[in-house]
């Protein structure tokens, strides 16, 4: 492994071939938590669609929103919500 720093963050404004080694242009499934270190990103668990308790499905999401733990679906005439652990 080669250390690399990367104090200089994400730079949007430079030209990329004038972008100095210490900052990116891109940044890809990655963040920044501490000054100078990169991290990857946090994967994803994908959902299913089916209403829990039925044979009904979220066809057409419009939004998603999170309060604390959960997660909440909503379409363009209801609101769906989804806790880890919660009984359904």
């Amino acid at each position: 492994m080669v250390p690399l720093n990367f104090a200089g963050g994400l730079d949007k404004k430079t030209d990329p071939f004038q972008t100095p080694p210490t900052s990116q242009v891109v940044l890809r499934n990655a963040q920044f938590n501490r000054p100078g270190a990169i991290d990857k990103r946090n994967g994803f668990t994908r959902l299913g669609r089916y209403i829990a308790g039925t044979t009904d499905r979220i066809e057409d999401g419009k939004a998603l929103a999170r309060r604390n733990d959960e997660l909440i679906a909503f379409d363009a005439n209801n609101a769906y919500s989804y806790a880890p652990g919660a009984r359904q």
